[in-house]
């Protein structure tokens, strides 16, 4: 038997890697989740390859990404050029480059050049950039810091045609290496698999069935429990249950496969705000953790390393524990209405017409299940729709690119949008909020840390509503705040007032004390339920 390619031969028959099986085996959010940052800031790339599958191995997958570059027109290969970002640039100075960029421009020591080294560098890099109109790109694992410094004034010299096809050329070789990287551990983690399977395996998991099979009036099947939502809290209500011995449990979520959850439509934080450490969703299982599916990856020390967790790579680890688990989730089935069905059970209409009944049913639909997502009359009826979003809409910043932006509201889901308006090239971000003083200290962040969180379902509902009344009634410890750096501004202490706002040619124009036009708002406002 011969190893080759991501494949291996037996007989004459091609038998594919573990890493390659689970590639071809992925829905489409997955598989360009996953394989989008090959090509840096490039999903399309990965979108344009889906279709390709299944692919016979690593050559194939990685021929395949390469062809859908090669095939690309100059104006789309251009882009890609221009999404990587400059080696040793501010972006890294400030630690704001992909996971991926970071390792490989701290490979060969561009974080820690000395301020003459800077200063050479930072003027090639400017001429580099006056001359051909994108950054310098060059695949640093393949070369030590004197030969990048050797290709640079090389390439200074060349032509235009010439640097495009040798950008190009360099994309490739980074991508080539960043795939070799992700699969292999791919392979670790299907290794760290088998561990979890024994570890279910030694637990008797899945426990044996009690639940005594019912059927609707009409031999209809009746689920056990149906959970709405197929987010984190779905997921580790539908486990507990499981290992509870009930089994017959759906749960239907109304987005596409992979895309359950804010965390990689509206979330735009860059970390989940939560300490790396905290447990619930794996039930106990240390095999299930997140630090165990991020360690069978990349190892003990880049988990002392980790601060906090990336928001995409919790999605990640959300879709890779709905899938060992085999967890039963229905996607694009969206819960319009649930009544009682007489008999002890529950109807929930689907809006593409489904029904479904169940003797339980468990909201995990998040804050969404609280109320409903709401647009102010004073921002609906004075702004055409093209001049606004709510910040829970999924929205590209790209074309907003050089225009200064108004925020609405000092949640954390305004700092979000602000910190993340600026990557893809907003100007500014105005964040306007209506309190003079804001909150600085999160006061839920103590329910981490008491035992509060495990024990709430303990308590009664008074007991419940009480506590939470508490905790979201602290505002101590706050400090004024006056104004954030140069291109991300908060004026507090601002009146939000219909009369104020208008549009015209020019921009959208905000009634303000303190401060000037803006061209584009963002905002959050949610309507509680009564």
């Amino acid at each position: 038997m011969a190893r080759g390619g991501g494949a291996c031969v037996a007989n004459g028959e091609y038998i594919l890697s573990a890493a390659i099986a689970r590639i071809n085996a992925l829905g489409h959010a997955a598989f360009i989740e996953l394989l989008g940052s090959l090509y840096e800031h490039s999903p399309r790339v990965a979108e344009a390859a889906f279709p390709m599958r299944p692919f016979a191995g690593d050559a194939a997958l990685r021929d395949a990404m390469r062809a859908v570059v090669d095939a690309a027109g100059e104006k789309t290969q251009l882009a890609l050029i221009r999404a990587h970002p400059e080696l040793a640039g501010e972006k890294l100075r400030a630690r704001a480059l992909t996971a991926s960029s970071m390792a490989e421009q701290g490979s060969v020591g561009l974080d820690q050049l000395a301020a003459a080294e800077l200063t050479e560098w930072s003027a090639l890099n400017a001429a580099y950039r006056e001359r051909f109109g994108f950054p310098f790109v060059i695949c640093v694992r393949l070369h030590s810091w004197d030969q990048i410094v050797t290709a640079m004034k090389r390439r200074l010299a060349g032509d235009m045609a010439g640097e495009d096809a040798e950008a190009i050329r360099q994309t490739h070789d980074i991508a080539r290496l960043r795939l070799e990287d992700l699969l292999a551990r791919l392979e670790r983690l299907a290794a760290h698999e088998a561990q979890v399977a024994r570890d279910l395996s030694m637990l008797a998991d899945p426990a044996s069935s009690w639940v005594r099979p019912r059927t609707g009036h009409a031999g209809e099947q009746v689920y056990d429990v149906a959970i709405v939502g197929g987010g984190q809290s779905g997921l580790g209500a539908c486990f507990a249950l499981r290992r509870e011995g009930v089994h017959n449990v759906i749960v239907p979520d109304e987005n596409p496969e992979g895309l359950e959850g804010p965390w990689v439509t509206y979330a735009r934080m860059v970390t989940l705000r939560t300490p790396k450490h905290l447990t619930g969703v794996e039930t106990g299982i240390p095999s299930l953790t997140y630090r165990a599916w991020f360690e069978a990856q990349f190892g003990g020390e880049a988990w002392e390393k980790l601060e906090k967790i990336p928001r995409a790579d919790w999605m990640a680890y959300l879709r890779w524990l709905r899938g060992v688990l085999a967890l039963p989730v229905r996607n694009d089935a969206k819960v319009a209405a649930i009544e009682p069905a007489g008999s002890g059970l529950f109807r929930l209409a689907l809006a593409d017409g489904g029904v479904v009944l169940a003797r339980k049913v468990v909201l995990a639909t998040g804050i969404q299940g609280g109320g409903e997502w709401h647009v102010p009359a004073l921002v609906r009826e004075a702004l055409p729709v093209d001049r606004y979003a709510h910040s829970s809409s999924v929205f590209d910043y790209t074309p907003w690119a050089g225009k200064r932006i108004g925020i609405l509201g000092s949640g954390a889901s305004a700092f979000d949008n602000a910190q993340h308006a600026l990557g893809p090239g907003v100007a500014e971000a105005h964040v306007f909020a209506r309190r003079a003083d804001l909150q600085r200290v999160n006061p839920i962040r103590h329910m981490e840390r008491s035992g509060l969180t495990k024990r709430y379902a303990l308590l009664d509902d008074a007991e419940k509503y009480r506590a939470l009344d508490h905790f979201l009634g602290l505002t101590s410890r706050r400090q004024r705040i006056h104004s954030g750096g140069r291109r991300h501004i908060l004026a507090s202490d601002f009146i939000w007032e219909r009369r104020g706002m208008r549009c015209g040619r020019r921009g959208m124009m905000l009634s303000s004390r303190r401060r000037p036009a803006s061209t584009v708002l963002i905002f959050w406002s949610y309507q509680p339920a009564r």
